[in-house]
């Protein structure tokens, strides 16, 4: 990658020591491949689990007493049957009825979260927000770490306070991880690590027979991601 972008993955660093260029995606430098053999990265996938850092997906909160009617005009879904907890995939559309953009919505209850690739959501959410009372706040603080694979689970659930086997599919979870991802850190290196609170949501989604977890994190330390990632040589790994 020559040119400067805008947005920056606090994994980064990472990325170019496994041999990313950082190729630009959605304007953040994004690992397209590695210097390991792509046959095996894609295999460990299909018969391990494999980590990928898809932070370059864009977040947006939307809050407010017309947020559920906000989201509902945006996206070709009833989301008045997304429930709190419930996420939901679908098309957004323009005003001629063409697709601009997929996007995954989850209602958090006390707010929605919009995820979005590199199409015109956010100008249709602003289209669909005037007049009404909601507040919409894009988040590139927040990161999204897609954990893939048939041991997808096995990895998250060493480490997690959950089972996470018992969400259902396009369901999730909001925890505060401080106190597992400390324990876990200070048992693989041996020292105490000073942590944030780092705000997590786990959204499974099921493709063919293989399990697939979100992870959508604010990341005010990134050490724990950053250290699994080196732990298990991610990029992708089996286990």
């Amino acid at each position: 990658m020559s040119k400067e972008l805008p947005r920056e993955s606090k994994l980064a660093s990472r990325h170019r020591e496994l041999g990313s260029d950082l190729e630009d995606w959605n304007g953040m430098g994004t690992a397209w491949s590695y210097d390991s053999n792509a046959d095996d990265e894609h295999n460990a996938v299909r018969e391990g689990v494999g980590m990928f850092d898809m932070s370059p997906l864009k977040k947006v909160h939307i809050r407010g007493a017309d947020s559920a009617v906000v989201v509902d005009h945006l996206i070709t879904r009833k989301m008045e049957q997304i429930y709190t907890g419930k996420s939901a995939y679908g098309a957004v559309l323009n005003e001629e009825g063409g697709v601009c953009d997929d996007a995954i919505i989850a209602n958090n209850g006390d707010e929605y979260l919009l995820v979005h690739g590199t199409g015109e959501s956010m100008e249709m959410l602003q289209d669909s927000a005037q007049g009404k009372n909601v507040d919409i706040e894009f988040d590139d603080d927040m990161h999204d770490i897609s954990v893939q694979g048939p041991k997808s689970v096995l990895l998250l659930n060493a480490h997690m306070p959950i089972n996470l086997s018992s969400l259902i599919i396009f369901t999730s979870k909001r925890r505060k991880f401080l106190v597992i991802h400390v324990q876990f850190l200070a048992l693989a290196t041996q020292e105490s690590v000073d942590m944030k609170f780092l705000l997590a949501q786990i959204t499974f989604v099921m493709f063919g027979t293989t399990l697939s977890a979100k992870v959508w994190c604010h990341v005010h330390s990134i050490h724990w991601i950053k250290f699994v990632l080196k732990r298990h040589c991610c990029s992708l790994v089996t286990i």
